[in-house]
């Protein structure tokens, strides 16, 4: 197996100059270390991760805890955070927590263990037993749209409320008056964070409300969620605000649903995400 030793003596330099090369802990000049990574390359060596962690203090990996896979919102959400940690040469390590608290403070607690460099809590399942064991470790970390504000905890939401009066308001322009809001499930903070925001924005409108709610218990129910909010809507003008296009056709595919019966007597908005920094 190459070491330091072979890599040194080949490019004609000190086992610490090989060792400052490979885990960039202090400077060397560029002529020095094009030989030490060119005889790296003959030598097809493999720098060992664990040993370099343990030089320099880093794992270049990041904890990312998420509610659901299965959540169009994550996908979209999980790639980007890859995307920008391949940028800066760091690694993801993806934890699912099913909505489970226990889940996410196992998975938490595998990836301190880990020594891995922060952590990402994108999980609406976040309680004060995840804030108090994250605060208890020396990683740094940062809560994703988890529906409480100003804890002292660094935060990412997303502001549901500009959002849902813009799409309220352009549906009222179309001169609709009932409004069928299907949100997700009412344990979570952010679905009530969306309710609440939602029935703001009907008063302020200030006509006639029909508000009726339906539970959705997790993303795997939605077709059945919005299939029954479109029989209920049959036969009025009535208006229906969906998590995005992509959730609704897959409603449409799913129950094999005419739309052209509906579509002349039903508006469909979609909401964009509003994120707000902390």
């Amino acid at each position: 197996m190459v070491n330091y030793n072979d890599i040194a003596k080949l490019a004609k330099v000190s086992p610490t100059t090989v060792s400052h090369v490979i885990n960039e802990t202090r400077f060397v000049m560029p002529e020095t270390k094009r030989r030490v990574l060119e005889v790296m390359k003959k030598l097809k060596y493999q720098p060992n991760l664990l040993a370099r962690s343990l030089a320099t203090g880093k794992t270049n990996t990041i904890g990312l805890v998420i509610s659901d896979i299965r959540n169009p919102f994550y996908p979209e959400l999980v790639q980007g955070v890859e995307e920008l940690a391949v940028k800066n040469d760091y690694n993801v390590f993806l934890c699912n927590t099913d909505y489970d608290v226990e889940k996410g403070l196992k998975s938490i607690g595998a990836l301190v263990k880990r020594k891995i460099d922060g952590i990402i809590v994108a999980s609406s399942q976040v309680d004060s037993s995840i804030i108090n064991q994250l605060m208890d470790t020396d990683v740094n970390f940062v809560l994703v749209d988890w529906g409480k504000r100003n804890v002292g905890v660094d935060s990412l939401y997303f502001d549901y409320r500009v959002g849902i009066a813009e799409a309220i308001a352009h549906l009222v322009s179309l001169k609709h008056r009932k409004i069928y809001f299907i949100s997700g499930p009412k344990t979570l903070k952010t679905a009530k964070i969306r309710i609440r925001n939602f029935i703001d924005a009907i008063e302020e409108n200030i006509f006639e409300m029909d508000i009726k709610r339906r539970e959705a218990a997790g993303i795997e129910n939605l077709p059945d969620n919005l299939y029954e909010a479109v029989k209920i809507m049959e036969g009025s003008k009535l208006v229906k605000e969906t998590l995005g296009d992509h959730i609704f056709n897959k409603f449409i595919e799913n129950k094999k649903i005419e739309w052209d019966r509906y579509k002349t007597h039903v508006s469909k908005y979609e909401l964009d995400s509003y994120l707000s920094v902390l």
